[in-house]
């Protein structure tokens, strides 16, 4: 009605968190009943002297005339205390919050991060995560390690700045078009490392989206191939030093797999059955 406060007096009495105000030398004028348990804690009631703690964040916010933040335990709970100065008074008002939930959330995400994190630096050249417009947001420390750049290098697109002058070209073209049609990942290029060497790297990822089918990120790992690469390399070198020698030997010679099909022929091999080598 008009000319009633908008709240009672017994408002803070109504409120389920601890509500206090204290003098600048921490001497409790009041307390609200849910402040309660906080006291029997502090082994303090009103007329009496706050904890050393708080006392310090008193004077800080009478002093500065602005409102101060604190967290202190309770029990099995987490509060945490803004402290707010009167104006024109020598008095604080305490208003607590109940930040438990908050924390273990905190801490739980915290603890995710260690596990993705872990989980990230073991594969070779780690994770990596791309905004919706495939700017890079996030890249393992050891992908960053290997190319000798920072995480704002590459987030400005600097990764492509050290792909292989052959590469450079066809992959930011792929990309581009990647995230234009929102696409998966799937790309072999070749980065120039910290150490002055190529490095082989496999990329893969996909698009991350939400419940409407919105993209919200690309979430990708990065595989380091070049021993692969190697060991491809050696086969093949291995296979045409083979074919070489085979092909050098006076007699026919021939190779068939367990279905007897002609795997290899030697010239002389196919000119004794009246036939090309082809």
């Amino acid at each position: 009605m008009e000319g009633q406060p908008l709240f009672s007096e017994s408002f803070p009495e109504e409120n389920p968190y601890p509500v206090m105000r204290s003098t600048r030398r921490g001497e409790l004028l009041y307390a609200n009943r849910a402040a309660g348990r906080l006291l029997e804690q502090w082994q303090c009631q009103v007329g009496a002297r706050l904890p050393e703690a708080v006392q310090s964040k008193l004077a800080a916010a009478l002093e500065n005339g602005s409102p101060q933040k604190l967290e202190l335990g309770c029990g099995e709970r987490e509060l945490e205390f803004v402290l707010v100065p009167v104006a024109g008074q020598d008095h604080v008002n305490i208003y607590g919050y109940d930040i438990t939930e908050h924390k273990s959330a905190q801490k739980a995400l915290r603890e995710s991060e260690r596990i993705y994190r872990a989980i990230g630096e073991s594969i070779d050249y780690g994770v990596w995560v791309c905004a919706p417009d495939g700017r890079n947001i996030y890249a393992s420390d050891s992908f960053l390690k290997l190319v000798g750049i920072s995480q704002e290098q590459c987030s400005d697109f600097g990764w492509a700045d050290v792909l292989h002058p052959d590469d450079a070209e066809r992959t930011t073209a792929a990309w581009k078009e990647c995230v234009r049609t929102g696409g998966t990942w799937d790309i072999e290029h070749r980065f120039r490392g910290a150490d002055g060497q190529w490095h082989a790297v496999l990329a893969r990822g996909v698009p991350v989206k939400n419940e409407n089918g919105e993209i919200l990120c690309w979430a990708g790992i990065n595989l380091d191939i070049s021993r692969l690469k190697q060991t491809e390399q050696a086969l093949r070198e291995a296979h045409e030093r083979l074919r070489k020698i085979m092909g050098s030997i006076s007699d026919g010679f021939m190779g068939l797999d367990r279905q007897c099909r002609v795997t290899f022929v030697n010239e002389k091999g196919a000119r004794d059955l009246g036939q090309t080598r082809q």
